[in-house]
């Protein structure tokens, strides 16, 4: 920001404005040291700065390498529901295929240097140019599929909703991933829920689904 001639008030409000949002409260972060912070507030930290100018294009290389699963997790979750980086154009190296699944609107799968696909993880999942994209995603590809395909993508394979509403425990947005879907039918904050009620904001129309009906519609896409 100095390099871009801003002076110092609009540089401290960028910075706790920063702050706040990476989970890093100023009142008690602001003066600390790197050796007094934990390694994954010490990655909040390089994330802030390299955000700090309000940059359009952000290359991130093996952002998450140094952190535990745990804490990459948390982490990486962060980085995909913040609006900071949902206004960016983000390239980012990783070695990670759930990471680049669970974060990318596109992937380049590389080998020896070269291109061999680019594009949706839809893509790259249920039309692989070649015989290296499908070995590649072969030890993982159920759970990037669960982890990929939104409710949304599913909604023509769910029935209509007929008569009264059940009693309904969680409501959730089509947006939602069928793996994320999963967790709440089996536990979520100790609360298991037996029934969905999916809301599709663009649509305003709502799909009742249990456990049953959602691997049903995924069956019937895989087949598709």
């Amino acid at each position: 920001p100095r390099l871009l001639n801003r002076d110092k008030e609009q540089i401290r409000k960028r910075t706790i404005e920063l702050m706040e949002k990476l989970h890093l409260p100023p009142g008690k972060y602001l003066d600390a040291y790197p050796h007094q912070l934990s390694g994954g507030q010490q990655q909040r930290v390089g994330l802030a700065r390299a955000l700090a100018a309000d940059p359009p294009v952000l290359l991130m290389d093996e952002p998450f390498g140094a952190l535990d699963s745990i804490t990459r997790n948390t982490i990486r979750k962060e980085l995909s529901e913040l609006d900071e980086f949902k206004r960016k154009t983000i390239i980012m190296v990783t070695h990670d295929v759930q990471e680049a699944f669970a974060l990318a609107n596109t992937i380049c799968l590389m080998n020896a240097g070269k291109i061999v696909q680019l594009g949706s993880p839809d893509e790259l999942i249920f039309n692989p140019l070649n015989q290296f994209v499908s070995s590649f995603l072969k030890e993982e590809k159920t759970q990037l599929l669960f982890k990929s395909v939104t409710l949304k993508r599913l909604w023509p394979y769910f029935k209509e909703h007929e008569g009264q509403p059940e009693p309904v425990a969680t409501i959730v947005n089509s947006g939602t991933s069928v793996w994320e879907a999963m967790d709440f039918f089996y536990s979520r904050n100790n609360i298991k829920s037996d029934l969905l009620e999916v809301h599709d904001a663009g649509t305003n129309e709502t799909r009742q689904v249990n456990f049953i009906s959602l691997m049903n519609a995924m069956s019937r896409l895989n087949k598709n």
